[in-house]
C-alpha cells in the first residue's frame, strides 16, 4: 500500500471502527498502521516509535536504529536528519548532536567527535568549526577554540597549536593572527615574548627585529632608555669606556676643545686650567708661573723672584741689591725705608683724615641715604702694574656713637694698580635723629714695608636725620639750662598736610634768659621765623599744609637764665 501520511492513518482508523460498529457488517482487514491479535477489526494505532506499512497485521514493526516514528499509526519509520542520530531501535524521535560533536549524515546511529583543529559550540550541528586564526584547539570534541597565549599566535585557521614569536618579535595580547617586530630603540634575544625590552641607558638599537642592543662607543653616552643613538660627549666633557650613560666634565687642571673625546688634556707646564668643564687652558699671567702639568693655578713669583712673561713655568730671582714683592714682572733696586711710592686720593676736598663734608637732609629708613665714596692710586712710577706700587684696601668701615654705614664686605684685600680707582656704595644707618657724623675709615698698606698694613684714612659723613613719622620734634644738648652756656637745639617740624587745617600753629616756649640766632630754614617747601627769638619770649610759627621746617642753632644763656625751652603744637595729620 506504500508509506500513509498520518492524517491518513487516522481516516483509515475512523472507517475502520465505522465498519466495526455497523449492524450486520462482516469483519475487515486492519488498514495500514494498525493491528490486532487477528489482523482483523477492532484494530489498534501503532504507538510512537513503531508503524506498519501493512494492512491485517497483528503487530507494529519498531523503528530502526537511526531512524524515528514521531507519531501513532504511521505506516513508515523516518531517517535521523544531518545533525542527529539515534543508537536505538523503537525510538519516536532522534538525539542532536553534542557540541564538541557532529553527525554528518542521515539515519545515523552516533555522533562522532570534533577532530583537533575544530569546534563546535552549538548542539545538532552536521559539521564542525575550524579555529580561527589566533585560536587553537588540541583536543577532540571540542566546544571552544583556545586563544593563543601572551607571546604566541597562529596565522592559519584549523590549527592545533600557537606558534612562539621569534626572537626580536613579540606577540603583546591573547588570539592574535601576527607576531610584531621589535622597534627602534627596542630589542628581544628570547622567543616566545610578549613584549620588547628597551635599550638601557649607556646602550641603543639602531634597527628593527634586533635580537640585542649594543654600547655606545668611547666619547659618546646616552642617558636615556629606548634609544636609536648615542649622544657625542661635548667639549670640556669625555667618556672614558663604554655603555655610559653620562659624560664627564674634565676636572680642574685638564681641558678638551673637541666633541666625542674619551678623556680630557692636562694642562701644560706654565699655563692652568682653573675650573671644570674648560675648553682651554690658560697661559699663567705675568708675575706667576707653573713648572707642573694639569695644575689649576699658578704660582706667584716669591719675595725676591719676578716672572716677566706670560707662560713662565719657573721664576727667576732678583738681582743682588734689587727686591720683588710677591707677584713681580721685575725688580727694584731695594728701598732704604720701605716703599713710599703710593698715593691714594679720596672723594674728599679736605684730604686725608679730613671731613667728608657732606650735609643733606632725608627721612630715617629711606632708601635715598646712599653715597659714593671713591679711592684711587695715583702711583705713576713705572707706567706698568708692579707689585711695589700696588693699593691695597685691607679694610673699609663705618660705625660711630650716632650710627653706622653700611658697605660691602667683600673689599678687604681689593688691589688697585697703578691709575686704577674704586667706587664704593654707602647706605647710611643713623641710630638718632637730629644732627648726625658718622665716621669712615679706610684701612690701606700704603707706606707699609711690602704689603703690611699701613695707614688709616678717617673722614666724617655729617647729616642731618629727619624721623619719617615724627611730625614735631625739638631736641637739646642738655636736659637743663646752665647759665653762662650754650644750648645746641635742633628743631624738626612737619605739617603733613590737612586740607581743613592749612595753617597749624606751632608755639615755642623760651626760658628766662635764654635767646636764640635768627632762624636757620632748611625746610621742604616750608617757611621758617627770621626773627631772632626773644628772652622770655613765646614764638609761635605756622606752617602751611605739606610743609616742614628744620633749625639747627645754638642759643646762648644768660648768667640769670632759668626755666629752658619747651614747645606745643597743634599740627593735624591728614585724617
Amino acid at each position: 500500500m506504500g508509506n500513509l501520511k498520518l492524517a491518513d492513518g487516522r481516516r483509515l482508523l475512523a472507517v475502520a471502527i465505522g465498519l466495526a460498529l455497523s449492524e450486520g457488517a462482516s469483519a475487515q482487514e486492519c488498514p495500514a498502521g494498525t493491528f490486532s491479535s487477528t489482523g482483523s477489526e477492532p484494530c489498534n494505532a501503532c504507538a510512537r516509535g513503531f508503524y506498519q506499512p501493512l494492512t491485517g497485521q497483528t503487530a507494529c514493526d519498531a523503528a530502526d536504529a537511526g531512524f524515528f516514528v514521531p507519531q501513532i499509526m504511521q505506516t513508515t519509520q523516518f531517517a535521523c536528519t544531518p545533525g542527529t542520530y539515534q543508537p536505538d531501535p523503537g525510538q519516536s524521535a532522534c538525539l542532536d548532536a553534542d557540541p564538541g560533536f557532529f553527525v554528518a549524515g542521515e539515519q545515523s546511529l552516533t555522533q562522532e567527535a570534533c577532530p583537533v583543529g575544530q569546534y563546535q559550540d552549538q548542539a545538532g550541528s552536521s559539521q564542525c568549526l575550524d579555529s580561527p586564526a589566533g585560536f587553537f584547539t588540541n583536543a577532540t570534541g571540542s566546544e571552544q577554540a583556545q586563544a593563543c597565549a601572551l607571546g604566541t599566535y597562529q596565522p592559519n585557521t584549523g590549527s592545533s597549536g600557537c606558534i612562539d614569536a621569534s626572537a626580536g618579535f613579540f606577540v603583546g595580547d591573547t588570539g592574535q593572527a601576527a607576531q610584531t617586530q621589535c622597534s627602534l630603540g627596542t630589542y628581544q634575544p628570547d622567543p616566545g615574548q610578549s613584549a620588547c625590552l628597551d635599550a638601557d641607558p649607556g646602550f641603543f638599537v639602531a634597527g628593527t627585529q634586533s635580537l640585542s642592543q649594543e654600547a655606545c662607543a668611547t666619547g659618546t653616552y646616552q642617558p636615556d632608555p629606548g634609544q636609536t643613538a648615542c649622544l657625542t660627549a661635548d667639549p670640556g666633557f669625555f667618556v672614558e669606556s663604554q655603555g655610559q650613560s653620562a659624560q664627564v666634565a674634565c676636572a680642574v687642571g685638564t681641558y678638551q676643545p673637541n666633541e666625542g673625546q674619551g678623556a680630557c688634556i692636562e694642562a701644560s707646564a706654565g699655563a692652568f686650567v682653573a675650573t671644570t668643564a674648560s675648553l682651554t687652558e690658560e697661559s699663567c699671567p705675568v708675575g706667576t708661573y707653573q713648572p707642573g702639568t694639569g695644575q689649576s693655578s699658578c704660582i706667584e713669583a716669591e719675595v725676591g723672584f719676578f716672572a716677566s712673561e706670560p707662560g713662565s713655568t719657573a721664576a727667576t730671582e732678583c738681582p743682588a741689591g734689587s727686591v720683588s714683592f710677591g707677584g713681580s714682572i721685575a725688580c727694584r733696586a731695594a728701598p732704604t725705608t720701605g716703599p713710599n711710592i703710593v698715593s691714594p686720593t679720596f672723594g674728599s676736598s679736605a684730604g686725608r683724615g679730613g671731613p667728608l663734608g657732606v650735609i643733606g637732609l632725608f627721612e630715617a629708613g629711606s632708601d635715598s641715604a646712599e653715597f659714593l665714596f671713591q679711592i684711587r692710586n695715583d702711583a705713576n712710577s713705572i707706567g706698568a702694574p708692579d707689585p711695589l706700587t700696588r693699593l691695597t684696601l685691607n679694610a673699609l668701615t663705618g660705625s660711630g656713637p650716632d650710627g653706622d654705614l653700611a658697605v660691602p664686605t667683600d673689599l678687604a684685600g681689593t688691589v688697585l694698580d697703578e691709575g686704577e680707582s674704586l667706587q664704593v656704595q654707602l647706605a647710611a644707618n643713623p641710630q638718632r635723629m637730629g644732627v648726625v657724623s658718622l665716621p669712615l675709615v679706610a684701612e690701606t698698606d700704603e707706606q707699609a714695608d711690602l704689603g703690611g698694613d699701613g695707614l688709616d684714612f678717617q673722614f666724617s659723613l655729617d647729616l642731618m636725620v629727619d624721623g619719617q613719622e615724627v611730625l614735631v620734634e625739638l631736641a637739646t644738648d642738655r636736659e637743663e639750662v646752665v647759665p653762662g652756656d650754650t644750648l645746641q637745639v635742633f628743631l624738626n617740624a612737619r605739617n603733613p598736610g590737612n586740607a581743613d587745617a592749612p595753617a597749624n600753629d606751632l608755639l615755642l616756649n623760651l626760658g628766662a634768659g635764654i635767646e636764640c640766632p635768627a632762624w636757620t630754614a632748611v625746610s621742604l617747601g616750608g617757611i621758617g621765623n627770621p626773627e631772632t627769638l626773644a628772652a622770655t619770649a613765646t614764638d609761635v610759627v605756622s606752617l602751611d599744609a605739606r610743609t616742614q621746617l628744620i633749625y639747627v642753632g645754638l642759643c646762648s644763656i644768660a648768667d640769670t637764665a632759668s626755666g629752658a625751652i619747651d614747645l606745643s603744637a597743634s599740627i593735624v595729620p591728614d585724617p
